[in-house]
């Protein structure tokens, strides 16, 4: 192993302790105002071998660096000179002028009002820039280095240090507004993204709503067709059961009533009172086919009058008929009564015609907007063999369908239950 000399150990001793002062140091702060405004003022000192004041003021805040502090020698003047700076700048400054200077017969005076003794050195500088005042006072015993200095350098200096003063001071606004604008953007940004999550929340809901829009819309659109489809259905019936009640009568008139009249022409060729027979009995059959191609209408009948008027063709037929109301009749609207009717007459067509019963049974129900009719028979009930209703259920289904109703047929042997529901709302 080498040996290490006396010096080499020395230089490596001291290149380690730099080495570790370098890596030791902390990040540089900028210097505290007040720090850099003294440190001008211990510059303006330096450089007349004495003492330097500054005073300023800026946007109502302000204060005094003085250099050295552990020196109080010239206090007297310093005190007097920036006090009489003070007046001076306020009217210069309501003048419109930037800058003010005491001669040195001013100064002198200063001396004599004061009662105290004037340096040989001294120098007094006021300016005002851009809302900011500065005041600053030099003195000192005498020349430095035996020269003596000129007022034109006194004054140079000073402006000078009155510049590096609202440098400073104009940095430090700048700082402070720099500082504002940061927290008021940092703020501004908090309610930026708070805005922004409240439109991203309002979106979401817009969404939502135009999705329930869009699905009520459909849904409108689906209830528009099947109402359309209902419509179309309900006039291709119409036409069909017209049509074949045209064949009907077209048969009853060739099989009963030209009967009736070939009988009619017979009866007159014979006796009077058989005649008169014969006519009573086309008579009758004319009225009955009146009234069975009258239309379903309740006219200025009530719906109970209606249906107490349909029951005499059901009693006629050898069935009893009951009409029940559990509740209260009334809160049925014209239109439903008229299409409760149609729903009965139907019904108790079917059973006289095709339900074989002894009873019948017709229940008129009114709760929650809506009507509800029942007819209950009896009979051997509907064959199952035949496919879908007749032409007049089919016709009152797809009746009550249109208007937002419905129709259900409950039948077995012994029992027939027709039902009707009917929105008051659906008309």
């Amino acid at each position: 192993m080498k040996a290490i000399g006396g010096n080499e150990l020395a230089n490596a001793l001291k290149n380690r302790k730099r080495l570790a002062v370098v890596t030791a140091r902390p990040a540089p702060r900028p210097a505290p105002f007040t720090e850099r405004i003294a440190a001008i003022a211990a510059l303006g000192a330096s450089a007349v071998g004495g003492r330097c004041a500054i005073a300023w003021d800026s946007a109502g805040a302000g204060g005094t660096a003085l250099a050295p502090v552990d020196d109080s020698r010239f206090d007297e003047v310093i005190r007097a000179g920036l006090a009489a700076l003070d007046n001076p700048l306020s009217d210069a400054a309501a003048k419109g002028s930037k800058r003010v200077t005491l001669s040195t017969r001013e100064i002198d005076s200063i001396g004599r009002y004061g009662k105290f003794e004037i340096p040989p050195a001294v120098a007094m500088l006021a300016l005002v820039e851009g809302g900011i005042s500065i005041r600053i006072v030099t003195a000192a015993a005498g020349a430095e280095g035996g020269h003596r200095r000129s007022s034109c350098e006194f004054e140079a200096l000073l402006e000078l240090l009155a510049g590096a003063v609202v440098a400073e001071i104009s940095r430090k606004d700048a700082e402070k507004s720099a500082e504002f604008w940061r927290a008021y953007g940092a703020e501004r940004v908090h309610y930026c993204r708070i805005a922004q999550d409240e439109l991203k929340r309002e979106r979401g809901r817009a969404l939502e709503v135009d999705a329930a829009v869009a699905a009520a819309r459909a849904s409108m659109d689906r209830e528009a067709a099947t109402r359309s489809g209902l419509v179309r259905q309900l006039a291709l019936r119409m036409f069909t059961a017209i049509d074949d009640e045209r064949a009907r009568i077209a048969r009853d008139l060739h099989d009963e009533q030209a009967q009736l009249l070939a009988a009619a022409m017979i009866a007159l060729e014979g006796g009077r009172e058989e005649a008169r027979a014969i006519f009573t009995q086309i008579e009758v059959e004319l009225r009955r086919k009146t009234r069975e191609l009258r239309p379903a209408t309740l006219g200025h009948a009530t719906l109970d009058e209606g249906i107490e008027r349909e029951f005499r063709r059901v009693v006629g037929a050898g069935i009893l008929a009951t009409l029940v109301y559990p509740g209260a009749k009334d809160g049925i609207s014209r239109p439903v009564q008229q299409l409760c009717f149609q729903v009965v007459r139907e019904a108790l067509s079917n059973v006289i015609r095709h339900a074989s019963a002894k009873s019948v049974e017709v229940i008129v129900e009114c709760k929650n907007s809506a009507a509800r009719i029942s007819v209950i028979d009896d009979g051997c009930g509907i064959d199952r063999s035949r496919n879908g209703d007749g032409i007049g259920l089919a016709g009152v289904r797809e009746r009550l369908e249109l208007m937002g109703g419905r129709l259900t047929v409950e039948s077995c042997a012994g029992r027939t239950v027709i039902m009707a529901e009917i929105p008051e709302f659906g008309l």
